[in-house]
């Protein structure tokens, strides 16, 4: 399976980095989703078309921290893994790069704050980006590894 990693710096009262891993799945189609159906309809669209991607997390410390109310991921029904909360359609590599920035970014201020990142982004990742720069001291730091063949 291909993997993802990458490091977000916090500069609060002291830098800090978290890294963040996730495994891709690619659904070639629906039968093939890990996440419940239930999770597309409900929160999303409805079932994404195919080829889709689903970002399963596998760090426990994302559900065992504190805020884990606050931090958006989901628990598949199917098999209890758990995957970063997107509802909608993720057809490229490049898209799921993005969302992993702006989740990992967005999650890192949740950790930090105590706060829910959708409280800042406005369905614009390069001004959410922006302001959890200069405003909260958390970036992307541009380290980011895509293992394809894990």
């Amino acid at each position: 399976m291909p993997a993802i990693s990458m490091v977000i710096r916090f500069d609060g009262e002291y830098e800090k980095h978290f890294l963040f891993n996730s495994v891709i799945h690619t659904a070639k189609s629906a039968g093939d989703l890990l996440l419940d159906r239930d999770f597309y309809i409900q929160n999303g669209p409805g079932l994404p078309e195919c080829e889709h991607h689903e970002l399963e997390l596998t760090d426990e410390r994302i559900w065992n921290h504190r805020f884990h109310p606050l931090i958006h991921f989901r628990t598949s029904k199917l098999n209890g893994r758990k995957f970063i909360c997107f509802p909608s359609r993720i057809s490229s590599i490049k898209d799921v790069i993005k969302i992993f920035i702006t989740w990992t970014v967005g999650t890192t201020f949740t950790m930090t704050h105590g706060r829910d990142f959708q409280e800042v982004y406005k369905n614009d990742m390069d001004t959410f980006l922006k302001v959890m720069k200069e405003r909260y001291s958390i970036e992307y730091t541009g380290n980011i590894k895509l293992s394809m063949n894990v």
